[in-house]
């Protein structure tokens, strides 16, 4: 299977890797038929995602989606943020093949997750 250079640069040397000392909004995700998995934390303040960082195990293109996610949503609006789709990531990856359209599907939503969870907690 052929990725893209893009791609394969996201998951050599990925964006936004780690934890956050102070999340307000967080999720995980699995796919249980590829075993994938993802956690996502943001700081978000006055409806703009300030900080994410993700965590990933899986194969080259989850971790690569996890990656170009990252870079997209960060200094985003909430609204803009519900807006990403996979299309959207395909393109900053530069292409994704369509096999691993799940990579894309998990990202996406475990992002909506840790949306929700910071939308129905106490802001902080």
């Amino acid at each position: 299977m052929e990725y893209s250079p893009t791609l394969v640069d996201h998951f050599h040397h990925p964006r936004n890797t780690g934890k956050l000392d102070d999340p307000n909004a967080v999720a995980e995700g699995e796919n249980p038929v590829c075993g994938d998995t993802v956690r996502i934390e943001m700081r978000i303040q006055d409806d703009v995602i300030t900080h994410i960082r993700w965590l990933a195990r899986g194969c080259p293109p989850a971790i690569a989606v996890a990656s170009a996610a990252s870079v997209l949503l960060e200094g985003s609006t909430l609204e803009d943020a519900r807006r990403l789709d996979s299309a959207r990531l395909a393109a900053a990856l530069d292409g994704l093949p369509a096999r691993k359209a799940h990579a894309a599907s998990l990202v996406l939503t475990t992002v909506a997750r840790a949306l929700d969870a910071y939308r129905s907690s106490p802001r902080s």
